[in-house]
């Protein structure tokens, strides 16, 4: 549901930067997106946050950039509902100051007016994100992860270039396209993106794709808005009486290089599949899990790669949590700090010293490993050796 309604608010978001050919475009680079459909399809709130995302986007402009008062609520409304949906909208409190400083003179009026429910906004990040008594729930299988814990700090510019027909290109040429096409509301979208995308390398606790998904709808946007700058300045400059022979054929030749450029640097293998197709998509692991269960005694031991999956089919915690410490610069492996272990140092296997300790201490007894596509990058190949010995 929310999935398809992130296709109108993309349209909408569109349609306020470069009017209704970028919001259409928009609209068709989100309802095709194989990102989008893969996280459409999990029971998680990352498809929330970006709907909601947009939506503070749009109302954000609408009321700090032109000062529209009917556009207070529904902003508010949707920066409450994008907090509550993932800590990562955070980001959204220094794009909406870039707004704020560039926008409409009301400055003044529109702070004072504005402080209760600044507060409230403050109270609630408090709640959400800092206040933890004592019988809140917690993961009893979630890896714990820090802040800042991104080795590759251009990872999440990567996916996007991946994810994104072109879209690495065009997420760069799109300040030039600001160039020739100055407005406030652009620079403001561009800056408050590309501020939030280092934001997101810097602080991020890993890699994974689904913590960029408020990013990317913003992204698909962007680049549809290139897309559509790029292609009228070309058409102004061809079609325009004054322009002269020789101006027309270099705009010419600027628009075939620059496609087929662009499809040089943007088009490889598989790519297609990344923006439209099913490259993104999980293996059921329910009949494994299932068989599993079925042959496993309640004496039994449970090494798992991945603990919540057979949580969720087993209905029980595994004993140990095999996977060690990756970095993805080097493509090494070494065991977790305790930092990392949290309260639960003995339930990781992070090292083939502590495999074959954890196998000695359960001699006796059966000790099954559940093992899924993750062990292809989530063990060392020493580890993998044992494993298999």
């Amino acid at each position: 549901l929310f999935g398809a309604m992130a296709v109108p608010v993309g349209y909408l978001l569109g349609r306020q930067l470069a009017g209704r050919v970028a919001g259409w475009l928009s609209a068709l680079l989100l309802g095709f997106s194989a990102y989008n459909g893969l996280m459409a399809s999990f029971a998680r709130p990352y498809i929330l946050e970006q709907v909601f995302f947009l939506l503070a986007l749009f109302f954000g402009w609408l009321y700090l950039g032109e000062a529209k008062d009917g556009a207070r609520w529904p902003l508010f409304a949707a920066l409450l509902l994008a907090l509550g949906c993932h800590r990562f909208a955070l980001q959204l409190f220094p794009v909406l100051g870039i707004f704020f400083l560039v926008g409409s003179n009301r400055k003044r009026a529109l702070v004072l007016s504005n402080l209760p429910v600044v507060a409230v906004l403050l109270a609630v990040c408090w709640l959400f994100f800092f206040w933890h008594p004592d019988n809140a729930h917690s993961g009893r299988t979630a890896l714990e992860l820090t802040l800042g814990g991104l080795d590759d700090k251009l990872s999440f510019f990567r996916q996007l270039h991946r994810y994104l027909p072109l879209g690495g290109l065009w997420l760069l040429v799109l300040p030039i396209t600001a160039l020739l096409n100055p407005s406030r509301i652009l620079w403001s979208h561009i800056a408050g993106f590309f501020l939030s995308l280092v934001a997101l390398s810097l602080l991020a606790p890993a890699d994974n794709p689904r913590y960029m998904a408020h990013l990317f709808a913003w992204a698909a946007v962007l680049s549809a808005v290139a897309v559509v700058l790029v292609l009228a300045q070309a058409a102004r400059c061809l079609f325009r009486r004054q322009t002269s022979l020789p101006r027309r054929l270099a705009v010419m030749a600027l628009l075939v290089l620059g496609v087929g450029g662009g499809v040089a640097y943007g088009y490889r293998g598989e790519d297609a599949r990344n923006w439209f197709g099913s490259s993104l998509r999980y293996v059921d692991q329910g009949p494994a899990c299932r068989t599993l269960k079925h042959l496993m005694g309640p004496d039994d031991t449970l090494i798992s790669v991945d603990p919540g999956i057979t949580f969720l089919y087993l209905g029980r915690d595994a004993d140990y949590f095999l996977r060690e410490r990756v970095d993805a610069r080097t493509g090494t492996h070494r065991p977790f700090t305790l930092l990392e272990k949290g309260n639960r140092p003995d339930y990781f296997i992070d090292s083939p010293e502590r495999l074959l300790r954890v196998l000695n201490q359960n001699r006796g007894r059966r000790v099954w490993l559940y093992a899924n596509w993750k062990i292809t990058w989530a063990i060392s190949p020493e580890m993998d050796r044992l494993v298999r010995q």
